[in-house]
């Protein structure tokens, strides 16, 4: 059940960072300091992409 649900999250963030319009507003949010390690990581990797 794990393995199922993290490939769900990851095509699910995966498709957000390809197709979201708002990803970079979304994504400076996410970074922000006050966020959770793990939103935060989310919140880099989609302006990573971005930039990219």
């Amino acid at each position: 059940m794990y393995s199922t649900l993290k490939m769900s999250l990851m095509a699910f963030c995966e498709e957000f960072k390809e197709k979201c319009p708002i990803c970079v507003p979304c994504g400076l949010k996410l970074a922000e300091k006050t966020q959770t390690a793990i939103v935060r990581h989310f919140g880099l990797q989609i302006l990573e992409h971005v930039v990219k």
